[in-house]
């Protein structure tokens, strides 16, 4: 500081915070933070009301905006939030949502917020074609395999699932 008590930089105005686990992990535990990568612009209460209708949440549910297509979803309840996580990925109005737990140890602005997994349906493969082999060739091509499911189309052929990163 110099003599008439001013500081000169903003160096000198800083505060060493104290964390408080229990807080930060009560905080967390009841919200996702989320992006939206928008095909077309959404407003932010109309994402809010479809997010309460395809969600379905049984106790409250706040949706606030920190920025522009970055919203912070607060649930009164774990289980809320545990079906919503559990049943991701979604979209919104054809928008992709991409959703992250809130790491209590990160500012808001740090959740991680670039990658997603989500499901790729592959139809039309013959039995021969069949196989993680090819599963995994595929979602070479698209990102990171998290897992494939291997199935048969009712008669009509078959399709490889895949959930990638």
């Amino acid at each position: 500081m110099d003599p008439t008590g001013t500081t000169d930089t903003f160096k000198d105005c800083r505060l060493k915070l104290k964390r408080n686990p229990e807080i930060g992990k009560k905080i967390s535990t009841l919200a996702l933070v989320g992006r939206l990568v928008p095909i077309m612009p959404i407003l932010p209460f109309v994402l809010s009301s479809i997010i309460d209708r395809a969600w379905k949440p049984h106790f409250s549910l706040d949706t606030k905006e920190i920025r522009r297509n970055v919203f912070l979803f607060s649930f009164e309840n774990e289980d809320d939030r545990a079906r919503v996580l559990r049943g991701a990925s979604w979209t919104v109005d054809g928008n992709y949502l991409i959703l992250r737990e809130w790491n209590p140890k990160l500012a808001i602005e740090e959740v991680e917020l670039k990658k997603s997994p989500f499901w790729v349906h592959v139809h039309g493969l013959t039995p021969d074609e069949m196989g993680e082999e090819n599963c995994a060739a595929i979602s070479a091509m698209i990102g990171e395999l998290v897992s494939s499911d291997l199935r048969s189309g009712n008669g009509l052929g078959y399709s490889c699932i895949m959930n990638l990163k």
